[in-house]
């Protein structure tokens, strides 16, 4: 092996160390998670094998998030890890980042008990059940645009009444698609009390919207589901909400 040759794999293999051995710290600030309204309580380990300690995102709490980076993704310009989180939102699944900063997920799964998503409406605080989401393919630009997303959402919050004589709506389930770079969940299902649609979009920048429509409702969805902030409109019953993503 000539001078060069070995000068060269020398550099490589220092760079690969450097990179192995980086702070999580230290690569969290260069990439301004902070600034992108992400907090955190403690970080420790390396980006090689890293963990993020109370986590909150847009001032909404997370969890605990566990990162262990898979060195083959970096001969292709690549970064590819493996990600758990711990606590309030449960999820897992591999994420990467290209050169061109194109954020990709894939396998991966995320479930939410019903009283955290108490942001959607109080009386959620009082329901049992979750929202859980699979993401078999999500990409997402620089600036956050869907660019591409499959996958399936179900919740079985509806099913679960708040007290005695609260409205119990059906188990909703549908897909997740991508739409003029909006994510959006279209969700349904149907029981005696009426057929239930749902409708969220989520925007980098715009925020978020949620809309249920209740066909057909019951006598019992007509008198419970104003007082969730239902209004009628002729044979439906609707639900709209507009959410800001900004951080808090």
């Amino acid at each position: 092996m000539g001078w060069l040759a070995r000068i060269l794999v020398f550099a490589i293999a220092f760079t690969g160390f450097l990179i192995a051995w980086a702070p999580l710290a230290a690569a969290l600030s260069l990439a301004g998670v902070r600034e992108r309204g992400m907090e955190f309580t403690d970080v420790r380990g390396t980006i090689w094998n890293g963990r993020i300690d109370g986590l909150r995102v847009a001032g909404r709490p997370v969890g605990d998030v566990e990162m262990r980076i898979d060195p083959m993704g970096l001969l292709g310009l690549t970064v590819r890890a493996d990600v758990e989180t711990i606590g309030v939102v449960r999820a897992r699944g591999a994420v990467a980042m290209d050169f061109a900063r194109v954020l990709s997920a894939s396998g991966a799964s995320l479930r939410v008990d019903a009283r955290y998503l108490d942001a959607l409406h109080p009386a959620l605080a009082g329901r049992d059940g979750d929202f859980f989401l699979r993401l078999d393919e999500f990409a997402v630009d620089p600036h956050g645009a869907c660019l591409r997303a499959e996958g399936r959402a179900q919740t079985d919050i509806l099913t679960h009444p708040a007290h005695a004589g609260d409205w119990a709506g059906p188990a909703l389930e549908g897909p997740v698609s991508c739409e003029a770079g909006a994510m959006i969940l279209a969700m349904q299902g149907e029981n005696e009390d009426g057929r239930v649609n749902l409708r969220a979009r989520l925007e980098a920048g715009a925020g978020a919207s949620l809309v249920i429509r209740v066909e057909e409702p019951s006598a019992q969805a007509r008198l419970a589901l104003p007082h969730l902030d239902f209004s009628d409109d002729g044979d439906t019953l609707v639900y709209a909400r507009e959410m800001s993503l900004s951080r808090e």
